[in-house]
């Protein structure tokens, strides 16, 4: 028994029958949204990753950030650098003694030795207290530069009063250039950043 209401299947390449209605399905199309994104009243957009499209956002690289020294490496790198570029009074000393002395005999080489070491010793004090002046006042070049100046200054006014005379007085030059030099060369490394 057939049934009334079965059609016959529909082959490929067969037309359908015309009492038959044919309507081929379509996908819905996507809903794209053009135009300015949601905005505030003052025209700007609130979330700019709300509008639609591509964001550009580069990676920039990132450098090492750098920092203020905290007070305990500044005190530190002063009294070192201090003792350090203390010792160029030391050179300059001992250079002037032997330029006005040279080996007349008042030292044997035990006893220029020995003053040497005696000089660093002292030198390195004076520079030492001359970086943590610098370090306790975080100053810039110029006013480690009069920061040197001043100690150099009373290195010379101690030397004058053990050596008894005025003779040394003659040393104001050397030490304030001297002085200018250690302070400056203090403060620039004292107060160098660190990388965080």
């Amino acid at each position: 028994m057939s049934d009334q209401n079965s059609k016959p299947p529909i082959l490929l390449g067969d037309t359908p029958p015309e009492n038959t209605s044919f309507q081929p399905v379509v996908p819905p199309m996507p809903s794209y949204q053009y135009g300015n994104p949601p905005s505030n009243p003052t025209g700007y957009a609130q979330n700019p990753q709300s509008s639609i499209g591509m964001v550009y956002n580069p990676v920039v690289p990132q450098g090492p950030r750098m920092a203020a020294p905290p007070s305990g490496l500044r005190f530190l790198r002063g009294a070192g650098w201090g003792a350090l570029f203390g010792q160029w009074w030391t050179l300059w000393t001992i250079a002037s003694h032997l330029l006005w002395h040279g080996t007349d005999g008042s030292f044997s080489v035990g006893g220029l030795a020995l003053l040497i070491v005696i000089y660093a010793v002292v030198y390195a004090f004076f520079g030492a207290i001359a970086g943590l002046i610098i370090a306790a006042i975080s100053a810039p070049p110029g006013k480690g530069a009069l920061v040197g100046i001043v100690v150099g200054l009373c290195v010379m006014g101690i030397e004058a009063m053990i050596m008894g005379g005025l003779g040394s007085l003659i040393n104001i030059f050397f030490y304030y250039v001297t002085g200018r030099y250690i302070g400056v060369n203090i403060a620039v490394r004292v107060s160098r950043p660190v990388q965080i």
